[in-house]
């Protein structure tokens, strides 16, 4: 009987050595599956440093267009600016050389005294459109004797 249980021993020991053997393999099979998803998991953390680089040189190329968007604009604005201050002296220009137009206009003295007319719309007379007055009156009044 002895044998019988030693035999019996013996048995009970493999089948506990068979059952750790199960295990270990079953651990095994499972770092199999961790080892999957470690090597997803490295994927895409490379995915994602790969992104944020991305993001950094987009967010970069943004700043720069957003500062030259700015400086166009400035440089617009600044030619408009000149361009509308062109204008306005080419106007003041045309104003101040626009020929002074002589009205005649009687006058309670004599009937045929020359005042000026002109296309500005300020009525002071300069020396210089005296001048020009005189030189008209007198070639007006010298063509018609």
């Amino acid at each position: 009987m002895e044998a019988l249980n030693e035999l019996n021993r013996y048995q009970l020991s493999v089948i506990e050595s068979i059952q750790q053997e199960n295990n270990k393999r079953d651990e095994a099979l499972k770092n199999v599956d961790i080892d999957v998803v470690l090597t997803k998991a490295r994927l895409y953390q490379t995915k994602l440093i790969t992104m944020k680089k991305d993001m950094e040189l987009i967010s970069e190329k943004s700043a720069k267009l957003k500062c030259r968007a700015l400086k166009l604009q400035e440089q617009k604005q600044k030619e408009a600016l000149g361009t509308a201050l062109e204008i306005d002296r080419q106007k003041q220009l045309e104003a101040q050389l626009s020929p002074v137009v002589p009205v005649v206009r009687p006058s309670p003295d004599r009937s045929d005294t020359i005042s000026t007319g002109s296309t500005r719309s300020s009525n002071s007379t300069t020396a210089r459109e005296a001048a020009i007055i005189t030189v008209v009156a007198s070639s007006s009044s010298s063509s018609s004797h």
